[in-house]
Order: structure tokens, then C-alpha cells, then sequence
């Protein structure tokens, strides 16, 4: 399957096991952003709710399209 639609992968720097997986996923999708979260480790998502959520706003928004 392919994906057709606009994609965002982010991985914390610190999440190393997935750090490869990420940027893969980046290569194999087209049009794919990848965000890498300084300091970020595996659930930072969770630990971080509202930073998360202003990052896919922003995002889905299309307010912003830089990586890091």
C-alpha cells in the first residue's frame, strides 16, 4: 500500500531505537515531514501534551514546515 496523504513523523533525538525507523519512513513516503525533538525521548508526546499539540497544529495548519 501507499501512502497518499500528507505525513508527519516525529521521533525524540534521545528515542535512538526509533531514530533509523523514522527517517526511513521519511524516505519511503512521499512529500513526508520528519521532526526530530531535541532532547525527546519515547513518550514525550505524552509528556509534553501541549507542546505536541501546538506542533500538529501548527502543522496541520501548514503554518510551518521546518524540520527539528
Amino acid at each position: 500500500p501507499r501512502v497518499s496523504v500528507r505525513t508527519l513523523v516525529v521521533v525524540g533525538e534521545k528515542d535512538r531505537p526509533y531514530l533509523a525507523s523514522a527517517r526511513e519512513l521519511e524516505q519511503a513516503i512521499p512529500g513526508a515531514e520528519l521532526r526530530v525533538i531535541p532532547g525527546g525521548r519515547h513518550l514525550w508526546p505524552k509528556d509534553h501534551v501541549e507542546d505536541f499539540a501546538s506542533m500538529l497544529t501548527e502543522w496541520v495548519s501548514g503554518s510551518s514546515s521546518a524540520s527539528g
